[in-house]
């Protein structure tokens, strides 16, 4: 049985929100970009090594 309810998950909406200037969020924003691209890089290093995927954009990576 899962332990999560509709009442969570329509608490889950109410998250209030407000708006903020750019000069705020540019930092976040650049760091979560930076590590998804970290993040990736490992991932297709990985996916190379282990599975033979190619690199993207790589000899093989076209369809």
């Amino acid at each position: 049985m899962d332990s999560f309810s509709s009442v969570d998950l329509d608490q889950e909406d109410e998250v209030p929100l407000r708006q903020v200037d750019w000069h705020e969020l540019e930092p976040i924003h650049k760091h979560d970009t930076e590590l998804k691209k970290q993040r990736e890089e490992v991932k297709a290093q990985i996916l190379y090594d282990e599975k033979g995927y190619s690199k993207e954009g790589g000899e093989g990576d076209g369809y």
